[in-house]
């Protein structure tokens, strides 16, 4: 397990590395925070592959999936580097690899969460899912540190051969996976010619057990109101609105990492104990307030904030993880899990590209305001309508 673990962190890592990074380029280089939402937008809309890749997760044996995907990953490291050594900037040269990175990482997700079905014993499946969503992020505290120590000691060429680094840690590991996990993994298949009839299934299934689609509807809404904005806004907003060195905006966005990490490690306990429908609720609701309130608060207030507003999230995080991994069934777990990457994954590039162009109109912090504001109601909306997300998430 720790080579499992190990090569989902780094590849968990990769991805907010360039996540901060390409907002941070798009501002930099080339010029506004509308072109850091559009290099956000082709970071992440390529999940959308996602439903495809759940149907091929559910035929093929994790590790094939796994381990094509990290010499993929490599590849376009490259690549990256190679434009960003360019003497003009080559913004939809970076845009379509990044727009490839994201593609790899559309069937990376999912079957890094359906390999967890795989080794532990169904009874475990919640718990275990929780202790990879908190690697996961992990990944939301180093990456910004790395991102920020990176970016005061070399220039943007240099920094992109750290990200190959990186890709070359994940591949490795996997390597490892391959042998140590040989028994734990399904035999070959033939991948699915079509998404349409693994889809039906799942969408016949979900009309059975109203949580599944209450929770993806859940996810989306955060994904797009939230995730996307506050990907996008942060850095800005570190950057900008405090005026914060590099390295030291590097650790303010950190914070709010670390405070994901709290709040997933707390998921583990109320995961089996409360009522965790209710909780992911209202951790929805409580984040975003901490949201708007850093935006009108001095310095070390707005630390403390982040902090709040991340450990509410990591709880909202984990607990819908753990509950759509309990509402589904083995057949159907790949295309179950490539729903939640899609959901999980896709939307913030709506709510990445409106952040992006409020930033420039607006400004940043009235920006947050609006799109936090929006967090709040529209959870306060689902919640007096949705009674399953009020409810206990019970293993199906």
């Amino acid at each position: 397990m720790r080579f499992l673990y190990s090569a989902f962190f780094a590849d968990a890592l990769l991805r907010r590395v360039l996540t901060y990074a390409v907002v941070l380029y798009g501002a930099e280089v080339l010029g506004k925070g509308a072109w850091s939402g559009v290099l956000y937008v082709c970071l992440v809309a390529p999940y959308l592959l996602s439903l495809y890749a759940g149907g091929i997760i559910d035929r093929v044996a994790c590790r094939t999936v796994l381990q094509r995907t990290s010499i993929l990953s490599i590849l376009l490291m490259a690549g990256l580097t190679l434009c960003a050594s360019h003497s003009t900037p080559l913004p939809w040269i970076v845009a379509f690899i990044v727009l490839c990175y994201g593609a790899v990482s559309a069937f990376a997700y999912p079957a890094f969460m359906t390999s967890v079905s795989e080794i532990f014993e169904p009874e475990l499946v919640k718990r275990s899912t929780v202790v990879m969503n908190v690697l996961s992020l992990l990944s939301q505290v180093v990456g910004p540190v790395v991102v920020g120590v990176l970016r005061a000691l070399v220039g943007w060429p240099e920094f992109f051969v750290a990200t190959i680094v990186l890709a070359l840690v994940q591949w490795i590991a996997l390597r490892a996976v391959h042998q140590t996990h040989d028994n734990h993994t399904r035999a070959w298949g033939r991948p699915l010619a079509s998404i349409t009839p693994g889809m039906a299934e799942v969408l016949a299934y979900g009309r059975k057990h109203r949580t599944l689609p209450t929770l993806f509807l859940a996810v989306a809404l955060f994904s797009a109101l939230a995730i996307g904005p506050l990907e996008v806004l942060l850095p800005l907003f570190a950057a900008q609105t405090l005026a914060l060195h590099p390295l030291a905006a590097g650790m303010f966005v950190a914070t709010g990492g670390l405070g994901l990490v709290i709040g997933a490690l707390g998921a583990i306990r109320i995961v089996e104990r409360a009522n965790t429908g209710l909780w992911t609720l209202g951790c929805a609701v409580a984040g975003s307030g901490a949201v708007v309130l850093m935006t009108t608060a001095p310095r070390p207030i707005a630390f403390a904030l982040v902090l709040a507003g991340g450990a509410l999230g990591g709880v909202f995080s984990s607990l819908s993880l753990a509950g759509v991994q309990a509402a589904a069934t083995n057949r159907l777990r790949g295309r179950v899990l490539g729903i939640f990457s899609l959901v999980l994954g896709a939307p913030p590039a709506l709510g990445g590209a409106a952040a992006g162009a409020l930033s420039d109109s607006l400004g940043t912090p009235v920006a947050m305001r609006i799109m936090f504001g929006v967090v709040a109601i529209a959870f306060l909306v689902v919640g007096a309508t949705r009674p399953a997300l009020r409810q206990p998430l019970h293993q199906t």
